[in-house]
């Protein structure tokens, strides 16, 4: 895991729309965002969710491995690392 892959993953459009769309189911669930847009909420916390734990290290190996697109593969960053760490973001961001 290096910084630069935690900065790359900050980037990845395709991995920020995944990002959004379990803000937005969530936010449809009934949590509260702290953005009222899904988009803006994840280009927001865009950090909180790179730098999980084990994130930037699937990162970096699905890169190893001539992954051209690993924000959009779900075999990278699965969905369910996205709705654990959305879910701890969202708790620890309550609305103002």
């Amino acid at each position: 895991m290096t910084y630069h892959d935690v900065w790359e993953m900050t980037l990845d459009t395709a991995l920020r729309g995944r990002v959004a769309a379990a803000a937005a189911t969530e936010h449809e669930a009934g949590s509260e965002l702290d953005e009222a847009d899904p988009e803006a909420w994840a280009f927001r916390h865009r950090y909180d969710m790179a730098a999980a734990p084990g994130w930037a290290d699937a990162w970096a190996s699905a890169q190893a491995n001539g992954n051209p697109t690993p924000g959009a593969d779900a075999g990278v960053i699965t969905d369910a690392m996205i709705l654990s760490q959305a879910q701890a973001v969202i708790a620890a961001n309550p609305p103002a």
